[in-house]
Order: C-alpha cells, then structure tokens, then sequence
C-alpha cells in the first residue's frame, strides 16, 4: 500500500523533536532545510518525523504554537525538495515507548485520550 502512495526509501528524523533534551538550540539546528536537500539527493523519497507530546502541546491540553510552527517548517522543508512525510506522535500524555519517561495512565486517562484527540 505504501508504495502505492510512494513511499519507498525513507530516513528516520528522530532525535530532532523526540527523545532528546528538549533544548531550543536543538529544535532550532539539530536538522536544518539543508539536510532535507541532502536527504532527497541521496535518492529518498520521504523522511520520518517523530514529535513528542511536549514540542507541540501544554500539560493543560493547550498547543503550543511555536512546537507547531517546528512540524509545519519541517513539512515545508520536505514540500520543497519533493519529499513525502510520515509524522509520528512518538510520545503522548501518559503513554511513552521510553523506559524512565514516567508517562503512564494514557489507556485509562479520558483526559489524556482527549488531548491526544487534539494533537
């Protein structure tokens, strides 16, 4: 199915706006547009980019616009040198892939259900 959409060769982002220190000199500069350029030279066609919760929304739910404005320049970024994008919300309120994350109650919690349903 996926290649059906061209989804062939990709490279994984994470790092970037997951499981890392959360640092705003890492959000602005770990990935920039020019490796989005050398990525699609390389031959890809589409990059993965996980988000944790934490970029992109408050604990109150609330979104955070300058996370959003991150995804929407990377999406930009993969727009302008012809690559597809798989955004992956890596980490939600209450549910984390990472050991010592101290995220838990996501499946039992209609409060963290609701603000996944917003992000």
């Amino acid at each position: 199915m996926l290649k059906e959409l061209g989804f062939y060769k990709g490279v994984n982002l994470g790092g970037w706006m997951s499981q890392y220190d959360y640092s705003e000199e890492r959000l602005q500069g770990f990935i920039t547009e020019s490796d989005f350029g050398q990525i699609a030279g390389w031959g890809f066609d589409h990059v993965r980019l996980p988000v944790d919760y934490n970029v992109i929304q408050n604990t109150d739910g609330t979104m955070k616009e300058e996370g959003l404005l991150l995804v929407d320049r990377a999406v930009a970024w993969a727009e302008k040198h012809h690559l597809k994008i798989v955004l992956d919300l890596h980490k939600t309120q209450g549910f984390s892939f990472d050991e010592g994350e101290h995220e838990d109650g996501f499946f039992d919690s209609g409060k963290y259900q609701e603000y996944f349903y917003t992000v």
